[in-house]
């Protein structure tokens, strides 16, 4: 029994490493960095730090699997390409000792390892090697499904441990750790249903030896509550639309949902590729159906429950016998969480991220049904579900052909070769932000791309002005060098840049004009776009906020700009809807090319889009307001209009070049409401509205500036947020780093202890023993 245990862990291994190279056969075996989507790895080898500059690192530190390839952080082409393998290795075993627990025949061993194949294969899965933490996150997800059920045959404590340690195992990003406690509760609701009472128990001491097993994560929460919030933050404000894009219940029901634009299908016969990619969730439902007696009496009914309930919830509609009707019931529970203190932690329940529960449960009772076929005693009947069961595989091989046909998932996942020359470059560089102007590189004999000039750390790529004053504009943005190999004559022709470094044509300038810290009188608004600085000049956007009493004046911009900072406070909360866009003003940002551009261009900016005919009422008082909004103009802008009922202002937002605009639009008259309105069907991005009083708009507008510092180093206190560098208008305090180590030590020994216990039951015997 030993040897055959034995054999299966070494076969299962073995075929999971081998699964892992077919899959990413040529990834794996090409030299390079794989830039991808959000991934642009270093090219210099690191530890990630558990504290960077007064900041915790929370994603390391909570993301539980991942530990075993950290030290692989050392050697930056290893550890690139194990982000993308290590997630298929693991899905590969969770798959394979999940199925196999859960199955009877004898052989159980083959469709164990069939099912695993196809599951790390399968669209869902192979979409979310894009993220690492994600990835792991759908790998395990298996084996927590089934621990779920097996920990109840254990006693409460070891029960209570093992469970504890699978929700640990599946808390690697902070949608793990939600979505694996409510994959708990769902099952605690089923154990009830059963009236298996002694579950609750089971599952209740669970929470706090979760708790101690990650005391460091919730540790870092409690001296650092914001660390969570600001993982979400770029996607609270940007992305929150997502929420309320639901697709069918056919794509949901193939476990691709959100991503049916990305999914990459077989290109040489889409219509079979589509249709096959329906056999094994038909399959599933019907085999429920035909074996339904079975199905009730095992864990397979809440595993099937699960996945039918999620496709369901995050459905937009059903068509049956050419009816539609509309399902979208995740858009009640966004309509309640949007109104309440939970709406900045909405980023977690993405449809997006739902669809990482939903592949586990479809290929466990996918394998089931394959093993009750294979246990039914009349041999006509099993032959044809057997032909049924060949036939879904094949069908599942079509639909995930892109995930192993070229070993790079379909040209997704190739390589960048990096020439040696680059990584000198980025060693010469020690981490200091830099300024990249780069094209394809030559270096012995060979060309490379421009690509790899993104994993230089603190690279920044910025627009280079026409100017002999670049320095000074660089510094703007707290550059200290600036690498380059294309148009060097520009850059040698820079009065206050110096050449310190060549590298076989990628030479470095060094910043002559850097600083870490200055004193400058006040805080100047550049408007831009800009050519010319003058040195210690404090500067910040013009949707950036500065305090009256440290407003130097306006760069590249007129009067009105000055104004619209005095009177900040004067400024109106347009009521914009939070979700969903485009049928309102929103908060939440539909992320397509244009607000990319914005984005990226005017960082921290907190923007308002409407992208249909709508209006919003905006309460003030009665009298007579000078109107000054604040909006981005860009090409492809819509108009925007003020109106009492009698009279209206209106602005054409629309622009050949990209710029935050603050204009004044008039003065207008009310009784106590205004009328904000967007009449056409143009996306168009507003800032700020303000309503100033006519007689206070009209006064001179005079300024004493205060003195300010200016830092590149991170701080805490009162600052005013700039690009490169920020502003210190008040007493600064150097952000604390927190030492982690002794929650680190606790952690460990907790963690031992744990599994001494479970291994030895040794409080177990104790407690015995005294009872006796």
């Amino acid at each position: 029994m030993y040897k055959r245990a034995f054999f299966i862990y070494i076969t299962s291994f073995l075929l999971a490493l081998l699964s892992t190279l077919f899959i990413l056969r040529q990834t794996l075996l090409s030299s390079g960095l794989i830039f991808v989507r959000d991934s642009y790895p270093s090219l210099l080898g690191y530890i990630s730090p558990l504290v960077s500059s007064g900041e915790i690192n929370i994603l390391f530190l909570m993301d539980n699997p991942d530990f075993p390839i950290s030290i692989f952080q050392l050697f930056p082409q290893i550890y690139d390409k194990l982000n993308y393998a290590y997630p298929i290795f693991l899905g590969y075993l969770s798959a394979f000792f999940a199925t196999r627990y859960i199955l009877n025949s004898k052989y159980k061993d083959i469709i164990a390892f069939l099912t695993a194949f196809l599951y790390v294969v399968s669209p869902t899965f192979m979409y979310f090697t894009y993220w690492s933490n994600y990835v792991t996150f759908v790998a395990l997800y298996p084996i927590l499904l089934v621990g779920l059920s097996y920990v109840s045959k254990l006693s409460t404590l070891k029960g209570a441990i093992l469970l504890s340690f699978l929700l640990t195992l599946t808390t690697t990003d902070p949608r793990g750790f939600v979505f694996s406690f409510l994959t708990l509760f769902l099952y605690v609701i089923y154990q009830l249903v059963r009236r298996n009472f002694r579950y609750i128990k089971l599952a209740f001491f669970s929470l706090p030896l979760y708790v101690v097993e990650n005391i460091r994560t919730f540790y870092a929460l409690f001296v650092q509550q914001h660390v969570y919030t600001s993982i979400g933050n770029s996607i609270s404000v940007v992305q929150l639309w997502l929420n309320y894009n639901t697709f069918s219940f056919a794509d949901n029901l193939r476990g691709i949902g959100l991503f049916v634009p990305l999914v990459n299908f077989y290109a040489g016969n889409y219509f079979f590729s589509y249709l096959f990619s329906f056999f094994l969730p038909v399959f599933v439902i019907l085999g429920v159906v035909f074996y339904a007696e079975r199905v009730i009496k095992t864990d397979v009914i809440f595993y099937f429950s699960l996945y039918i309930f999620l496709v369901i919830f995050l459905s937009s509609s059903i068509t049956i016998f050419n009816h539609t009707f509309t399902l979208n019931f995740i858009y009640y529970l966004n309509d309640w969480l949007k109104q309440t203190p939970f709406f900045p932690y909405m980023w977690i329940i993405l449809p997006t991220y739902l669809s990482e529960m939903i592949p586990a449960p479809l290929f466990l009772t996918f394998a089931f049904i394959g093993d009750q076929i294979i246990l039914t005693r009349r041999e006509i009947p099993r032959l044809i579900g057997i032909m049924f069961v060949i036939l879904v595989i094949i069908a599942q091989l079509v639909f995930s052909y892109p995930s192993y046909a070229t070993g790079n998932y379909y040209g997704n996942y190739v390589p960048t070769p990096i020439p040696k020359n680059l990584v000198e470059v980025a060693e010469y560089l020690h981490g200091a932000k830099v300024a990249v102007y780069g094209g394809p590189i030559y270096y012995n004999g060979k060309w490379y791309s421009a690509e790899g000039f993104a994993g230089i750390p603190n690279a920044v790529f910025l627009p280079f002005y026409n100017t002999t004053s670049l320095g000074e504009i660089l510094q703007y943005y707290g550059v200290e060098y600036v690498v380059a190999n294309k148009n060097i004559s520009y850059f040698l022709a820079q009065k206050d840049l110096k050449l310190v470094a060549n590298f076989s044509g990628i030479y470095i300038f060094k910043n002559l004009d850097y600083r870490a810290n200055f004193t400058s009188q006040g805080v100047y608004i550049l408007v831009g776009p800009v050519t010319d600085l003058n040195e210690d000049v404090a500067v910040v956007p013009p949707y950036i906020y500065v305090p009256p009493q440290y407003l130097a004046g306006v760069i590249c911009g007129g009067e009105i700009y000055l104004k619209a900072d005095v009177f900040h406070n004067y400024s109106v909360k347009i009521p914009a809807q939070r979700l969903p866009y485009p049928t309102n003003f929103s908060c939440t940002i539909y992320v397509n090319s244009g607000a990319q551009a914005i984005l990226s261009s005017f960082p921290g900016i907190s923007l308002i889009q409407v992208g249909s005919p709508a209006s919003e009422y905006i309460s003030t008082s009665p009298g007579c307001y000078a109107v000054v909004l604040t909006y981005v103009a860009y090409p492809k802008g819509g108009v925007i209009e003020i109106s009492n009922g009698t009279a209206s202002l209106t602005v054409n937002t629309q622009n050949v070049s990209m710029e935050v605009i603050t204009t004044y639009l008039g003065k207008i008259y009310t009784t106590g409401k205004l009328k904000l309105i967007h009449p056409d069907s143009r996306i168009t991005y507003l800032v700020s509205l303000e309503l100033i009083p006519y007689s206070l708009f009209i006064k001179n507008v005079i300024l004493h500036p205060k003195n300010v510092t200016v830092t590149v180093y991170p701080v805490e206190g009162d600052v005013i947020p700039s690009i490169g560098y920020n502003i210190i208008i008040g007493k600064v305090y150097p952000p604390p780093n927190y030492d982690l180590t002794p929650v680190l030590i606790i952690n460990v020994i907790a963690v031992v202890l744990l599994l001494l216990e479970y291994k030895y039951s040794i409080i177990s015997r104790k407690v015995k023993r005294r009872m006796l």
